[in-house]
């Protein structure tokens, strides 16, 4: 898409002004737990998660928040990096969405995190553990209804005893925490640490309704973390910020779509009767109007939808009629 269309993206005026972000969007979580005032919230976050050895007593946040103008662009990183006080490093992600090639991508980021450990001239034995957490926002292992908390480690044959923890992914399935199945915890670990997770995945779930927040108030860390998200909330820059991140990846998942269109009309035959012909391009309406009122969704109007993706306001009035019968 050209600079332009970005730049309108960018540009758009939010009407959201007061309402509390959402802390499963990246971008949010990452401008609320880099925050100085959130450190002992994400301490306790990390030790329900890895349950270390020994208590984490500081860390330090490595790549802070980037700068608004490349929030939306393909692409960017906008996972956390911590250095904790032992030395180790955690990659920490939020995932709004899931996809079945995330453990691969997870296994990537790792490596990398790992391997710019090394500089010219160093040892192998100066290299500390990594540990990749992803917080999802949805299931990801859904064959698994009842395990919220999926941790792989190396292991080393033939004893499978676990290797020293230099390399460990978490998944964190933050809604089957909410409502693990019967008899489940939903977690792997011990029950002190399941229940200061459980609160985190409350607080991540419900953060965008207060009302069912009054529960999770009584916490003091977790009160913390909230009358911190409210502060970043209540400022115009943030929720500039979230909103365009939020179209940035709108933008990518209806580039994802016409593109398999696009594939799926060069696969089609040159002989297909015109009625297949019109019940495809049927579908391909009614995908249009999915996709407009994921933006609607979003708080846009139709202008600024017809401006994102070059149609007139009438055509999207007539695709959105048509898709209601």
């Amino acid at each position: 898409m050209a600079k332009d269309g970005n730049k309108k993206i960018n540009n758009v005026d939010s009407d959201n002004t007061g309402k509390i972000l959402d802390p499963c969007l990246d971008v949010v979580s990452k401008m609320l737990l880099s925050s100085p005032d959130c450190r002992d919230g994400l301490i306790d976050l990390i030790t329900s998660i890895i349950t270390p050895p020994s208590p984490i007593v500081s860390l330090e946040v490595l790549n802070p928040i980037v700068p608004r103008q490349i929030v939306d662009e393909r692409g960017v990183e906008l996972d956390l990096l911590l250095r904790l006080d032992d030395g180790s490093h955690v990659n920490l992600e939020m995932q709004t969405s899931t996809s079945k090639i995330l453990p691969h991508r997870a296994l990537y980021h790792w490596a990398k995190v790992y391997s710019a450990q090394l500089k010219i001239g160093a040892l192998h034995p100066a290299l500390r553990a990594v540990r990749s957490i992803f917080l999802l926002k949805h299931p990801l292992y859904t064959a698994e209804p009842e395990l919220a908390h999926h941790i792989i480690r190396a292991y080393r044959e033939p004893l499978m005893v676990p290797a020293v923890e230099h390399f460990r992914l978490d998944f964190v399935e933050l809604p089957k925490l909410l409502s693990p199945g019967p008899g489940q915890s939903g977690y792997q670990g011990h029950q002190g640490h399941h229940d200061r997770l459980h609160l985190w995945a409350e607080f991540f779930m419900k953060a965008t309704q207060p009302d069912s927040c009054e529960g999770l108030m009584s916490d003091p860390i977790i009160k913390k973390t909230f009358d911190k998200l409210k502060e970043i909330s209540a400022m115009d820059e943030a929720q500039q910020i979230a909103r365009a991140r939020e179209l940035g990846m709108l933008r990518v998942s209806m580039e994802l779509d016409e593109a398999r269109d696009e594939g799926l009309q060069k696969g089609r035959d040159e002989g297909l009767q015109k009625g297949r012909e019109e019940g495809r391009d049927e579908g391909a309406q009614k995908a249009q109007a999915a996709m407009i009122r994921k933006f609607m969704d979003a708080g846009m109007s139709l202008d600024q939808i017809a401006a994102v993706i070059k149609m007139t306001k009438e055509e999207l009035e007539f695709l959105l009629a048509l898709d209601q019968g």
